[in-house]
C-alpha cells in the first residue's frame, strides 16, 4: 500500500508502509537508548529510503534526503506511519504538576504548513544584532547530532545550528556559542517559534483537519527582522501537540517524536 503526498517543501513523494528492514533500523535506535548508546546519525535516512519511493520524478537517494526539510522528513515518517498502523497514536507524557498524561491522538489532523521561498527568516534580538534563521534540513539534524555528542551544545540548541548568518555574516557554532547566553535564549526561542505546535483546542478554522500540503498558507517571507519571537513564521509539518493535562489543567507541548507509539508500535507488540 502506498499514498502520495504534496510535501511541506512543495515536493511530490509516494511513500509506502514500514517493511522489515525499516522496523530494523527504528528498532536499532530503541536499543541503542535502553543500552544509553546515541542512535546511529543515518538512522531515519536508511528509513526513509525503504519507505519513500519516489521524490519528485524519481527514487531518493541518500543525499536528497538529507537536503530535505526537517517538516517535510517528518511528513514522510507520518505518512508511512499511518499506512503501517493507522491514524491512533496513544501520547504519553508527565506534567508539571507530577500527573501522568495519556491520550489517543489522530494523526490526520496534522495539518502542514508550506515553506516560504526563500525558506529563511530575520529575527532581531535585544543586542540589536540580527539573526538569519533557517528551517532544518537532514543536514543540520546530523550537525545537531553530532554537536550533542560532542557535548558543545546541549538538546534545547538545535535553533543554534539554523543560524546562517549574523548581521548578514556566516558565523560558525563555536564562535556563535560564544554569544551571550541571554541572547543565545533569545535566538533559540525565536527558532522553536519556526515549527509549528498543532494545538486541538484552537479554534476550529485554525485547527481543522487537512491533508497534507493542502489547504494551508505558506509562512509569509518576512521583508525586515521580527523582534518578537512569537511572531516568527511558521513552516513545516507540526513537530509537537499541544495537550491538556486531566489533573490540573496545565497545557503542554508533546513532541511526536519522543512517543513510542510513534515508531515503534509494531516493535512494543511483538515484546509483550
Amino acid at each position: 500500500m502506498t499514498t502520495t503526498s504534496i510535501l511541506p517543501c512543495r515536493t511530490d513523494a509516494v511513500i509506502g508502509e514500514f517493511n522489515g528492514v525499516a522496523q530494523r533500523h527504528i528498532h536499532d535506535v530503541l536499543k541503542a537508548i535502553e543500552t544509553g548508546r546515541p542512535p546511529a546519525l543515518d538512522w531515519q535516512d536508511k528509513v526513509l529510503l525503504e519507505v519513500v519511493s519516489k521524490l519528485g520524478r524519481r527514487a531518493p537517494t541518500e543525499r536528497d534526503l538529507l537536503h530535505l526539510a526537517t517538516g517535510s522528513r517528518l511528513r514522510l515518517l507520518v505518512e508511512a506511519r499511518r499506512l503501517t498502523y493507522g491514524d491512533d497514536l496513544q501520547m504519553e507524557w508527565q506534567c508539571r504538576c507530577g500527573a501522568k498524561c495519556e491520550t489517543t491522538f489522530d494523526l490526520a489532523q496534522l495539518a502542514d504548513r508550506p515553506y516560504p521561498e526563500p525558506a529563511q527568516a530575520l529575527f532581531r534580538a535585544s543586542s540589536g544584532q540580527t539573526f538569519t534563521l533557517t528551517w532544518g534540513t537532514g543536514l543540520t539534524d546530523r550537525e545537531f547530532a553530532r554537536a550533542q555528542m560532542r557535548n558543545e551544545l546541549s538538546f534545547l540548541d538545535e535553533p543554534l545550528c539554523r543560524v546562517a548568518a549574523v548581521d548578514g555574516e556566516p558565523m560558525g557554532l563555536r564562535v556563535l556559542t560564544r554569544m551571550s547566553g541571554r541572547v543565545l535564549d533569545e535566538v533559540r526561542k525565536a527558532g522553536r517559534a519556526m515549527v509549528p505546535t498543532y494545538d486541538p483546542e484552537a479554534r476550529p478554522e485554525a485547527a481543522a483537519a487537512s491533508e497534507p500540503g493542502e489547504g494551508t498558507e505558506a509562512a509569509e517571507p518576512t521583508t525586515g527582522p521580527v523582534t518578537d519571537a512569537a511572531r516568527m513564521p511558521q513552516a513545516g509539518c507540526p513537530e509537537r501537540v499541544r495537550l491538556t493535562c486531566e489533573s490540573c489543567g496545565a497545557r503542554t507541548n508533546v513532541p511526536l517524536g519522543t512517543q513510542p507509539d510513534f515508531l515503534l508500535p509494531g516493535v512494543q507488540a511483538a515484546a509483550d
